[in-house]
């Protein structure tokens, strides 16, 4: 298993997903929301070589949006997963001087390099305006990994540039905020679920935790001692929050960046509080769609049974593997008003697995990813589960 390593370059390499596109000289231009704070990206595919180039321009959540650009090489024949390289690029250029440069090159688990921290200067290097190439050159053994023709790059670059400035950054979470509280109309305690990203990180649901006094919420696992947790960040539109505790984790959850259409999904958590099972409640079911109301691509929506209380809690694949994180039920009176009187069947909801990672990416948290894992019988899946989920409560 490896580090879904340099968030933001992990977002670049396979989770964000254009919401428009154009063609400059052949280049794809696409703009990535999903991508740290968003970003604009050029693809040119070369055939022969299995090969994808991307220039990509990107706002930096973690440099208070500045942009800042990137490079990727994608072919899924490279074995480079949990690689570094130092790259030699080297760009040529009929009248006019080899010119080169060296930069650190991230290994990527799908097969592919990926850097970031060009600066303007380094990407004019690969501007053209005529027939060019470059190449990507291992500096440790002197082998050509790829070797390319970028003919009129200029306009490309400038494209990518000019579609960036058409965006603004994309606020995912403030650090270290008190959640504002809405107006208690019930006192507690209030219940919910999460689970460990990384040690002392346990993520949730944002609206679980509207109701806490900051010094109030603690988390615990099934016949353990419940500690006291504070909230590190949070994200309101995305309906996500990272809470920071010093209680020791048994386990920490490894992410998928995306679940397929009808593949089964598991989900654990503590539904209605103490009421049920204080051991946790596991269910099964499928992903029904992969999207929310209105299309919306930051959630997914599963036939797993859901209750309040497992707002917050991993939602699994075959192996266990984060797929997304339980938000909640279509409420079905509201529902079978809309519909003329029908009700809603297992119509749940669920935060995608690849906006979680976005948004733990933004705030420092490295979600592990897993690749190809084995499939179980569900009592293994609620074992690996009851390692890294706990319950959340405050009064």
């Amino acid at each position: 298993m490896k580090k879904l390593f340099l968030a933001t370059a992990a977002v670049m390499a396979a989770l964000a997903s254009p919401v428009q596109a154009e063609t400059v000289n052949g280049w794809t231009i696409e703009y990535w929301p999903d991508a740290s704070a968003g970003a604009c990206a050029a693809g040119m595919n070369y055939p022969s070589s299995k090969t994808k180039l991307l220039f990509v321009r990107m706002f930096n959540a973690q440099n208070n949006n500045a942009s800042e650009w990137g490079i990727m090489l994608t072919n899924n024949t490279w074995k480079t997963k949990d690689k570094k390289y130092e790259v030699i690029v080297e760009t040529e250029a009929k009248g006019r001087p080899k010119k080169t440069l060296i930069k650190s090159f991230n290994g990527t688990d799908s097969g592919g390099l990926v850097a970031r921290d060009f600066t303007i200067e380094e990407m004019n290097i690969l501007a053209f305006d005529a027939e060019a190439t470059v190449r990507f050159i291992n500096k440790r053994d002197g082998i050509v990994i790829a070797y390319l023709r970028i003919d009129n790059s200029a306009p490309v670059i400038r494209a990518v540039v000019n579609c960036l400035k058409g965006h603004e950054p994309i606020v995912v979470a403030k650090q270290d905020a008190t959640i504002p509280k809405k107006e208690q109309a019930s006192k507690g305690p209030y219940y919910g679920t999460g689970f460990f990203v990384a040690p002392k990180y346990v993520l949730t649901s944002y609206h679980i935790l509207e109701k806490c006094a900051a010094d109030k919420i603690f988390i615990k696992y099934p016949t353990y001692r419940a500690e006291q947790a504070v909230v590190s960040a949070y994200d309101k539109k995305n309906d996500l929050a990272l809470l920071k505790t010093e209680m020791k984790n048994f386990g920490i959850a490894k992410f998928r960046l995306r679940g397929r259409l009808g593949e089964q999904v598991a989900s654990y958590g503590f539904p209605y509080g103490n009421t049920l099972s204080s051991s946790g409640n596991f269910t099964l079911g499928n992903i029904t769609a992969l999207a929310g109301f209105g299309d919306d691509s930051t959630m997914v929506q599963v036939s797993s049974p859901m209750q309040p209380g497992n707002s917050g809690g991993p939602l699994m694949d075959s192996s266990g593997t984060i797929i997304g994180v339980s938000k909640g039920i279509l409420g079905t009176l509201a529902a079978a008003e809309a519909a003329g009187g029908a009700v809603p069947q297992n119509v749940n909801f669920g935060v995608s697995s690849g906006t979680a990672v976005t948004f733990l990416g933004t705030r420092g948290i490295d979600a592990e990813g897993s690749v190809g894992a084995s499939k179980l019988e569900p009592e293994a899946i609620a074992e690996i589960a009851m390692k890294f989920t706990v319950q959340i409560s405050c009064d």
